[in-house]
Parts: structure tokens; sequence; C-alpha cells
């Protein structure tokens, strides 16, 4: 038995559920910040479709996003393994690690801790690092990236091209606008449209970034092994 997966229709699921995220948070934001959800049914509402508060579906499909990425890195790393291209097959071994970790991260807010702990040895806490985390993941993420220079080169150009396309929108979401949300953050609270608004672009663009990033990977497996399989065995 065989089983074949259309990628490009797996990828249109992903866009639809995305697109879907946004269209309820936006509307729940307008509906909150008009008056019409602030208590009862109507703040639970908003806590679970707002896509900056934890524990809620928009958070389960990132969570699901980040897993599905690092099972297709992990796939990936298993086809070459099979293949014998030892010096290659790590690099997709620990992106998978990252990936799960990225997952695991989502799920529990791990680096919501650090921006509870840093400011308390002096590190960020106000300004754009208001939200301290995000100083020691850009760190992480350049030293990341300087490693995976030389594999990242050794791609297709089509795939290295989506690879860095897909980082670049992951990365002004995950970065980028969560130093403007700390900025605002720091100024105005969190309970304002205008936080409300940058943390949803923050959310998206994050998303976003890891759809394309799944797509990359697909077009990768189907560039580089065509009719790939997998056998468990006992």
């Amino acid at each position: 038995m065989s089983a074949v997966i259309h990628s490009k229709r797996y990828i249109n699921v992903l866009w639809a559920c995305l697109l879907m995220v946004a269209v309820l948070n936006f509307g729940v934001i307008t509906l909150y910040h008009n008056g019409l959800l602030g208590t009862g049914i109507g703040r639970k509402l908003y806590n679970l479709l707002y896509v900056d508060r934890e524990s809620n579906l928009p958070s389960f499909f990132n969570t699901v996003l980040l897993l599905i990425a690092a099972a297709l890195l992990f796939i990936t790393f298993l086809l070459h393994k099979q293949r014998g291209n030892v010096k290659i097959k790590n690099y997709w071994l620990l992106l998978s690690l990252i990936f799960l970790f990225l997952s695991a991260d989502e799920s529990i807010s791990i680096h919501e801790y650090l921006t509870v702990i840093l400011p308390q040895l002096g590190i960020g806490g106000s300004g754009f690092l208001t939200f301290a985390w995000i100083l020691p993941y850009a760190l992480v993420t350049l030293l990341v990236g300087l490693y995976f220079m030389r594999f990242l080169l050794s791609l297709q150009k089509p795939v290295r091209t989506g690879f860095i396309l897909s980082g670049i929108v992951y990365l002004c979401g995950v970065i980028g606008f969560e130093m403007i949300g700390g900025s605002i953050a720091e100024k105005q609270g969190l309970n304002n449209i205008t936080f409300a608004l940058v943390a949803s672009c923050e959310e998206i663009f994050e998303m976003a970034g890891i759809i394309l990033f799944i797509h990359y990977i697909m077009k990768y497996i189907r560039l580089e092994f065509e009719q790939a399989s997998i056998t468990i065995a006992p």
C-alpha cells in the first residue's frame, strides 16, 4: 500500500485555515474594542480567538504548523539516511529538533519565563526589548543562521530562495513586530487596539512563514527524492 501526499492541496488547506484564524481574530478585536466582548461569554470568546493569547485556537494551530514542519524535516533526514548522505542528513535532523522545540515553546510559552527573568538580571525589559526574550532568541537565530549557511547554499535555487523568503516572513513577525509591540506595550499597555493589531501581525506573519517553509520542504522532497518511500520495520 502506498500513500500519495498532494502537497498543493494540503498547503492550500493550511492557507485557508490561516485566513480563517486571521478573520476571526480581527473580528473579535473589533468587537472587543467597541465594548461588545468585555465580560462573560464574550470575553471567553475573545480569549479563545485572539491570536495573542496562550492555549487557544490560534496557538493550537501555530503549534500544529510547527509540528508538521518538524515531522517533514525528520522525514527528510530519514530519506537522506537511507541514501547514506552522512554530511547533509544531520542538518535536517537538527532543523527538525529546532522546530520541535519551537512547537513546545508555542505550546507552553518557555520564552515568557525569559521575559520575567532577564530584566531582573538587567537585560532588556524596556523599549523595543520590553519582551526581553527577543534578545537571546535573536542571538541564537543569528548563530544558527551562520551554522546553516553552507547547507543553505547547497540547496536547489528554488528551495533556497523559498527557505530564505519563509525565514524573512517568520522573523518579521516573531522578532520585528514583537519589538514594535514591546515598545507600544511599555507606553500604552497591552489592552489597546494598537497593540492588538501589531500583535496580530506578529502572529500571522509567524504562521505564514511556517506555511511557506512547509511548502518548500515538500518541494525539496519532491525534487530531491521523487518516488520516496519509508518502511516501518519492527
